[in-house]
């Protein structure tokens, strides 16, 4: 069985894999390499470098594009991937991003790769898309955090009904009307 591929050799065939999606024009396919390069960071443990290739992913996904066709961009079918934003979500928490941190951290890649591959989104309201996105997971996560806690409540008073249940007696005694 061989060796596994040292991880400078995955990044080296990666980035090659890049250049020539972009010299073909495959921009869907050069964005999936971008995100390859991506969980390769986070698997080495490099997760502010994964955290900037997961922006430029999300940059490049709000361009839907294309591969190999007349359009190399269809900015009216882009869309971000859950996953992705989630793991935006997840590595900005980490390493303790504000919102406009993170927002200057989108505008300066996808302002980058903007004026390299001359994509049509205009990179601030790429970020308001992003932004909208990126609140929309986070009410989720605290509706299902809330909704985890009301289970957990729940269960503890039904445990606790069970245990007066268990301590009082069965068939309480009534005062007579004697007494």
């Amino acid at each position: 069985m061989p060796a596994p591929e040292s991880v400078d050799g995955q990044w080296r065939s990666l980035v090659q894999e890049g250049v020539d999606h972009a010299r073909k024009g495959n921009w869907g396919l050069y964005t999936n390499t971008v995100m390859g390069k991506g969980q390769l960071l986070l698997k080495v443990g490099h997760r502010t470098d994964a955290l900037l290739q997961f922006l430029e992913v999300c940059y490049l996904d709000l361009n839907g594009p294309e591969n190999g066709g007349p359009r190399p961009w269809r900015p009216s079918e882009g869309l971000l991937a859950p996953l992705v934003v989630q793991w935006v979500v997840e590595l900005a928490a980490e390493e303790g991003l504000s919102d406009e941190a993170l927002k200057t951290q989108f505008l300066t890649i996808s302002k980058g790769v903007q004026s390299r591959l001359k994509t049509p989104v205009d990179p601030e309201k790429g970020w308001m898309k992003l932004q909208a996105t990126i609140q929309g997971i986070r009410k989720s996560h605290m509706d299902q955090e809330a909704e985890k806690e009301l289970r957990r409540q729940a269960r503890a008073e039904k445990r606790m009904r069970a245990k007066e249940a268990k301590t009082s007696p069965s068939d309480p005694q009534l005062p007579s009307s004697a007494d």
